[in-house]
C-alpha cells in the first residue's frame, strides 16, 4: 500500500517496479520481488483501515490517497541466509 503523494510518475498500470521485505529480528534476511506492477485507488482506503484494526484496533488516522500496488512478478530473489558475499570485497 502507497500513498498517492509518493505515487510514481508512471500512471495506470504496465511499469517496472522493485519490493523488497525484511525479516524484522534479522534484516540480512530478506526477499526481493521484481516485476510489473498496477496502482488501483479503489478499496485502498477499507484495505487500510483493516490493517489498521489488525495491528492497531483502531481506523488509520490518516486514510486519504492511498493505493494498493499489486506486482505480478517475473523474478524473486530470497536471501533467507543473508546477501550473497560481495565479490568486491574479495582479496584477488
Amino acid at each position: 500500500m502507497q500513498s498517492c503523494g509518493r505515487r510514481p510518475e508512471a500512471t495506470g498500470s504496465g511499469f517496472p517496479w522493485k519490493s523488497a521485505t525484511t525479516e524484522f529480528t534479522n534484516p540480512t534476511r530478506y526477499i526481493e520481488v521484481e516485476g510489473i506492477a498496477e496502482l488501483d485507488e479503489d478499496g485502498a482506503i477499507a484495505h487500510i483501515h483493516k490493517l489498521s484494526h489488525k495491528y492497531r484496533g483502531t481506523d488509520f488516522p490518516r486514510p486519504e490517497d492511498r493505493l494498493i500496488v499489486r506486482i505480478s512478478p517475473s523474478r524473486i530473489h530470497d536471501y533467507l541466509d543473508g546477501p550473497p558475499p560481495d565479490a568486491r570485497s574479495k582479496d584477488t
